[in-house]
């Protein structure tokens, strides 16, 4: 006959429930880290193996990488005393519903990753999520982590089921944090200042966004937030290429406006790729805009307004410049597409002040690319070239990149 070791009842979990599976006490073999190898002995002892129903309660501080991997019949996890889940603790685990580690600082990476059933989450003192520490966790509704300061790249990616989220104290969102999150409705982040590359890409369900300390923001980070109809950045200086790519709702974008002296605002390759936004600018904001920021730039639809907020004025800049060629202070000397118009073959000739590894795209007007080509070329000038039979009649673009950030764009005609 089987013998379990049954503790007593926790609050977390119903009488009904425990009846039908058994609570399993895990305690470490050595000191207080909770090892892979003590999960396997204790289930052992109690009967039981991975593929068991179970639940989880202990008193170890530190719960060690794999721990729990995979234990995909773990109902819930109770560890009153665990300060730190590390790295794949309890991934996998498909069946779990909900956890306790009221006193975990310490979330590492991939700790709950893919635990398809998650419904609630509870770390109050949790400072540091690592990266990948809950993406695909698709039940997940709402989080709130009142401590934080550190989420690391992907966390909360494919989280579909998220609603929304509260950071009070985070100041810079990861790449890809939340990708994917497409029932994500409302963020709120005072304090962040930087948000990287597909931190919010196919949040298709986000409405409105204010952050009022950004100052940059990163490739693709909104890319197809199909429902965005209005966003505000008070102090934004820079807007990498895709930004709000598809944010076909978006109607309202307000930058700059709390510039107390001149600042340059740097927008780069198709960012607003969408209906036509009003833009409201601070009368402090002098914008750089890049020739292809928007797929046909009419500068006639954005709106300058004053340092009263919500009076838009009549249209006027304080200063624009609209780039096209290289990006000032940048390590390419030139760059020219010739024969231009051309009909199956063309050469891009550059020039770099420095060895780079330079990626070259070519990309129509809407910022859609048909080509990528990338190599390490030495301080001096190159020539490379591209065919350009398959493309059709029309205006295209060569963006010319070093370590992910524009520093040249040409156009050129393909006419057959």
């Amino acid at each position: 006959m089987k013998k379990f070791l049954i503790v007593a009842v926790v609050a977390t979990f119903s009488l009904g429930a425990l009846f039908a599976q058994p609570t399993i006490t895990f305690t470490p073999s050595s000191g207080t880290t909770l090892t892979r190898a003590d999960v396997d002995s204790i289930l052992a002892e109690n009967g039981l193996d991975r593929n068991s129903e179970f639940y989880a309660v202990g008193n170890a501080v530190e719960i060690q990488a794999r721990s729990f991997l995979s234990c995909e019949n773990l109902l819930a996890a109770d560890f009153s005393n665990a300060v730190i889940i590390d790295t794949n603790a309890f991934a996998m685990c498909s069946s779990l519903v909900s956890v306790n580690f009221p006193v975990a600082t310490n979330l590492m990476s991939a700790a709950f990753s893919r635990c398809i059933s998650l419904e609630s989450i509870e770390f109050p003192l949790v400072t540091h999520i690592d990266n990948i520490v809950f993406s695909g966790c698709i039940s997940l509704e709402s989080i709130e982590f009142p401590l934080v300061t550190h989420i690391g790249n992907y966390a909360f990616s494919n989280c579909s089921s998220l609603v929304s989220v509260n950071f009070p104290l985070i100041t810079h969102i990861g790449y890809n944090t939340f990708q994917d999150c497409s029932s994500l409705e409302s963020v709120e982040f005072p304090l962040v200042t930087h948000i990287e590359d597909n931190a919010f890409r196919d949040c298709s369900s986000l409405k409105s966004i204010e952050f009022p300390l950004v100052t940059h923001i990163g490739n693709n980070a909104f890319w197809e937030c199909s429902s965005l109809e209005s966003i505000n950045f008070p102090l934004v200086t820079n807007i990498e290429r895709w930004a709000f790519y598809n944010c076909n709702n978006l109607k309202s974008v307000s930058l700059g406006t709390s510039f107390e002296t001149e600042t340059v605002i740097n927008l780069e390759f198709a960012v607003f790729t969408c209906s036509s936004p009003t833009i409201y600018l601070s009368n402090n904001a002098d914008l750089i805009l890049s020739k292809y920021a928007t797929p046909a730039p009419d500068l006639d639809a954005i709106t300058w307004q004053d340092s009263k907020p919500g009076v838009p004025q009549p249209y006027k800049w304080k200063s624009i410049t609209i780039y096209d060629g290289i990006k000032e202070n940048s390590i390419a000397t030139h760059l020219t597409i010739s024969p231009n118009p051309t009909s199956s073959n063309a050469v891009i000739s550059f020039g770099l002040l420095e060895h780079s590894n330079i990626t070259f795209e070519i990309c129509n007007v809407l910022g859609n690319v048909f080509y990528t080509f990338s190599n390490f070329y030495d301080a001096g000038d190159h020539s490379v070239s591209f065919e350009t039979k398959d493309l059709s009649n029309g205006n295209y673009i060569v963006r010319m990149l070093s370590n992910n950030k524009q520093i040249g764009t040409e156009k050129f005609a393909v006419v057959k």
